[in-house]
């Protein structure tokens, strides 16, 4: 019984997100089809909506399945989502005040000019254009 516990606590940890594994560039349709991108380093994030707005770094910690966002006044109603690795490599979001689930895939471009404003939407625009949300 007691390896059989050991066994059911160990696939559940497998599931949870772990930092090292949120690093890097997704990007997602959201609800209404619209393409953004969500790149993440080990200790902040930072959306791009294609629609030609791009949110500061903002900090942010994982306890168990949940992602708390900090010190933003960007994300002030939208500091804490639920987060999900599916099995197909992709990256669930449900912040908890909306109904909505994003779906991130990763994003396998490098991100070039992903602190400087105007050249990253530049970028989120030009890929937004060849994305499947478009279609």
């Amino acid at each position: 019984m007691k390896k059989i516990l050991i066994l059911c606590f160990v696939a559940f940890q497998s599931c949870l997100p772990k930092n090292d594994k949120l690093e890097g560039n997704w990007y997602a349709c959201d609800h209404n089809g619209n393409y953004q991108e969500l790149l993440i380093k080990k200790d902040s994030l930072r959306l791009v909506l294609s629609v030609g707005h791009a949110t500061s770094w903002a900090n942010y910690k994982i306890k168990s399945d949940t992602l708390y966002i900090l010190n933003s006044t960007e994300w002030r109603d939208s500091t804490k989502a639920i987060l999900g690795f599916n099995t197909d490599n992709t990256l669930s979001i449900k912040f908890t005040n909306t109904n909505y689930t994003t779906v991130y895939r990763p994003l396998n471009k490098v991100v070039k000019n992903p602190d400087k404003y105007r050249e990253l939407i530049f970028e989120t625009k030009n890929r937004a254009r060849k994305s499947e949300c478009n279609k």
